[in-house]
């Protein structure tokens, strides 16, 4: 299927049956947005290897009335440059947004946009099949419009934490010669 018609596919809330991912789009003015969050599947953030930030978007939620985003708002707080790694692959999971879970992340997206842009370097997504990465491709600019920071996608782990390695050196580099 060419990318773009997936893309438009995707748009309309009709992608082929083989694919459950857990990207959808949301409106936000004349504009659609990848939104990647869950509310009754938790998003869980393991930052034991900081700056290195496993983020698990199928993890079971432990308080329904927490704040999805109160591990995020933490390492936000620490000002300091990370990135986000996820190897779930992007067919886990399926879960429907209602409109109040999209406006609240939309809304905390807002007021946390200057700390996604300077702190978050990248996230970075592992999925080996192929024509599923290739198809993400198509949502990657707009994903970074909307989240501040850039969806990077690759087939292996150890191309992740190469990759994840190679951003934050080179804003090590990037600091230096400021």
């Amino acid at each position: 299927m060419p990318l773009t018609m997936l893309a438009v596919l995707l748009a309309r809330g009709m992608a082929p049956p083989d694919w459950k991912s857990p990207i959808f789009l949301m409106r936000y003015g004349r504009q659609q947005f990848l939104f990647m969050f869950r509310r009754s599947i938790g998003m869980q953030i393991d930052a034991s290897r900081f700056p290195l930030v496993w983020m698990r978007l199928n993890a079971p939620v432990t308080d329904p009335e927490a704040s999805p985003f109160a591990e995020f708002e933490a390492l936000l707080a620490r000002k300091e440059i990370f990135v986000l790694l996820n190897d779930e692959g992007l067919d886990e999971g399926d879960h429907e947004h209602s409109p109040e879970e999209m406006k609240q992340a939309s809304l905390w997206m807002k007021r946390h946009k200057r700390e996604l842009r300077a702190f978050v370097k990248a996230a970075i997504y592992i999925e080996p099949n192929t024509a599923k990465r290739l198809a993400t491709k198509a949502f990657t600019l707009v994903y970074e419009k909307f989240w501040r920071y850039p969806m990077l996608m690759v087939a292996t782990k150890d191309d992740a934490l190469v990759l994840a390695q190679q951003l934050l050196r080179d804003e090590q580099v990037g600091e230096q010669t400021r």
